[in-house]
């Protein structure tokens, strides 16, 4: 779920993955908040956290990447010049953590 920033003027926005599981026993599923970037997040296999890549920009969106089993989220940041969507990340879910794939424009 990606929200914009309200009143920027570069697009700012925040990402939240959220996990719904089903519930077994009992009648109410549960969430588990697997990323929220108004956290700053650890990123696996990486020495740098979600803000160290810039500021978050809008059009997060979910992508398949070919020969790989999973989808990705492809969070785009304004990077090291702070340009609108300088910068995009690709982002996996990795055992129990964020995995990433730099990609420069």
């Amino acid at each position: 779920m990606e929200i914009e920033v309200p009143g920027s003027n570069y697009g700012a926005a925040n990402v939240f993955v959220l996990d719904v599981c089903a519930a077994e026993i009992d009648p109410v599923p549960s969430v588990v908040t697997r990323l929220d970037s108004t956290v700053d997040s650890a990123i696996a296999g990486a020495d740098n956290t979600l803000s160290d890549f810039g500021e978050i920009t809008n059009g997060t969106t979910v992508v398949d990447v070919e020969d790989f089993p999973l989808q990705v989220l492809m969070i785009y940041f304004t990077g090291a010049n702070g340009q609108w969507r300088e910068l995009y990340e690709l982002l996996f879910w990795s055992d129990s953590g964020w995995s990433t794939k730099s990609e420069m424009f």
